[in-house]
């Protein structure tokens, strides 16, 4: 069902969609070129606004322009200050959009100035909305298919090829024309590609099958039955209400910028792209049942957590509550320094990496393993195990100072050494790839040779604990695998002993963006130091197994 259909099902149309409609018919100077439907469209949903009967579609769009349409996309109804800028007066229309917009985050100005009613560049345009559509930087190579990419501007080289990756953006007779200033016509076309369906009252919607982006702006909304073919972004005028999604697919991301501490709900719904939050306003609590799990979770805000979680990052110097579920694995990447961690009784996480300065993780729920990398970390949750690299200081298990190259347990007094490379222990000593076949069949093949290929990304692989069972978690290179990513194009060997596919080595969770597949492997034995060997054809790798980023490829 397209957005037509949609919007013909809810409550809202029958009020929002005639002003679009009425609007349409008044604007006396609609194009009768390509961008004729995203300009009908943008007037449809209130994006576009007549003035005196025209809508001036080949007129230079201003920032301030931009900020309204942004602002009215999204629902924004908070304002920030805008006292320390010298060029928006209070007198002025766009007064209160630039205040919204700068809440957002979509402008910031410069040297005190907001610059309303200058023209906004492409490059410009396409980065601000990269930035409120939480579109992650892109490969800058996707440029280089632009006869004028080069000209892109170095701040701006990463958005752009983003939204042209996402399709979004494709320029013009093979151009990107990134300096020019965009038209209102123009903008309404990209508008049109990024924001499909817009739902902007509150109601109970069945909405069928949505080709593209869906945007939802108004809280106490459920979304039923639903499958959305792009994204779904819980926009800011959602404030700190609730949104419900009931058996909702959706084959893009979810973007969470509002919402609040009560509940973005997911009820036997699945999401194949990642979940971003990034609420500027308020905490958002994400709660998921009856089978509702999530892949990737990217976390740019307050965030209270009650879901099960295979990968999750915070980006930011944010506070995680983790109240119940398990997260698989947990990054606090550079970009968190500062953030803050509470992982409440019943909740798990198996692995937290730490890349970010001054992390506290605290809490009486379970913390398995920590990988530290970063200076100064705090580490309270009872029986988390504590590895922190060379040269890493500040480090702290509880009570227990930990100086890098250590190992230590909460709760425990001492640190131990992690014993370099592990090169010599676990089984690995005199073996070299070369294990002797006594005939049963499950000791190493002989006649092998060391691949020189990139099977394997040794940062990520590692043991890890879960409950009562040890797991060797390995991050296998998509590429490497060739066509069908079939993790069972090699045999796994642990010590020497061989791992039966679906039974001992099973899926974790697909990295496609990372180009990886993440596998796990059960071990037999709680050895600090074990062995993991992969074979494919008649080359094989071998990998020292320590704590996960302590690894060692031999």
């Amino acid at each position: 069902m397209k957005r037509a259909g949609f919007i013909l099902l809810t409550v809202l149309v029958a009020a929002g969609m005639q002003s679009g409609v009425f609007a349409a018919e008044r604007a006396t100077d609609l194009p009768e070129n390509w961008s004729k439907p995203a300009v009908e469209k943008a007037l449809e949903n209130g994006l576009l606004t007549p003035y005196e009967g025209k809508v001036y579609p080949e007129r230079a769009l201003t920032r301030a322009e931009m900020a309204a349409i942004i602002n009215r996309t999204f629902g924004a109804a908070k304002e920030a200050s805008l006292s320390g800028y010298s060029d928006v007066a209070q007198s002025k229309w766009y007064y209160s959009d630039m205040a919204k917009s700068l809440q957002m985050e979509a402008f910031t100005g410069s040297d005190g100035k907001m610059n309303p009613d200058r023209a906004i560049t492409r490059e410009e345009a396409f980065t601000v909305l990269a930035r409120v559509f939480e579109i992650q930087a892109g490969d800058v190579t996707e440029l280089n298919k632009f006869t004028d990419g080069s000209t892109v501007a170095s701040w701006a080289r990463g958005s752009i090829a983003a939204m042209v990756q996402a399709g979004y953006v494709g320029g013009a007779e093979g151009k990107l024309l990134p300096a020019k200033t965009i038209t209102r016509a123009e903008f309404a076309q990209v508008m049109s590609n990024l924001a499909d369906t817009f739902v902007g009252e509150a109601a109970a919607n069945e909405a069928g099958t949505i080709d593209g982006n869906m945007v939802v702006s108004k809280p106490d909304t459920i979304i039923r039955n639903t499958t959305v073919s792009g994204d779904l972004i819980l926009a800011d005028g959602i404030g700190n209400g609730d949104v419900t999604l009931e058996n909702v697919h959706i084959s893009g991301r979810l973007v969470v910028r509002g919402g609040g501490s009560n509940t973005v709900k997911l009820v036997g719904s699945d999401i194949k792209g990642e979940v971003v939050v990034h609420n500027i306003n308020h905490t958002v609590r994400i709660f998921s049942e009856n089978t509702t799990d999530i892949s990737q979770l990217r976390v740019k805000s307050d965030l209270i957590l009650d879901a099960n979680v295979s990968e999750l990052t915070l980006t930011a110097p944010v506070r995680l509550e983790q109240r119940s579920g398990t997260v698989t694995n947990a990054m606090v990447a550079d970009t968190g320094a500062g953030a803050q961690i509470n992982v409440g009784t019943g909740a798990v996480i198996g692995t937290l990496s730490i890349e970010g300065e001054n992390v506290k993780a605290s809490g009486l729920g379970k913390l398995q393993q920590v990988r530290v990398q970063a200076n100064n970390a705090s580490i309270t949750v009872p029986g988390a195990v504590v590895s922190v690299a060379k040269g890493v200081t500040g480090t702290a298990a509880g009570d227990t100072a930990v100086p890098g190259g250590t190992v230590a347990t909460v709760g425990e007094k001492t640190a131990t050494s992690t014993g370099g490379s592990g090169g010599s222990s676990g089984g690995s000593s005199g073996n070299n790839g070369n294990n002797g076949n006594n005939g049963n069949g499950n000791e190493n093949p002989d006649n092998m040779t060391k691949t020189s290929g990139d099977w394997v990304g040794v940062s990520q692989t590692g043991i890890v604990d879960v409950d009562f069972l040890r797991y060797a978690t390995i991050s296998l290179n998509l590429d490497a695998m060739g066509t069908g990513n079939d993790f069972d194009v090699y045999t796994y060997y642990i010590n020497g002993v061989k791992k039966e596919i679906e039974k001992d080595v099973t899926k974790v969770v697909s990295l496609p963006t990372q180009n990886r597949l993440i596998i796990k492997v059960l071990l037999d034995n709680n050895g600090a130091d074990q062995e993991l060997k992969l074979v494919r054809d008649k080359e094989y790798m071998i990998i020292t197994l320590n704590g996960l980023g302590l690894s060692v490829k031999n």
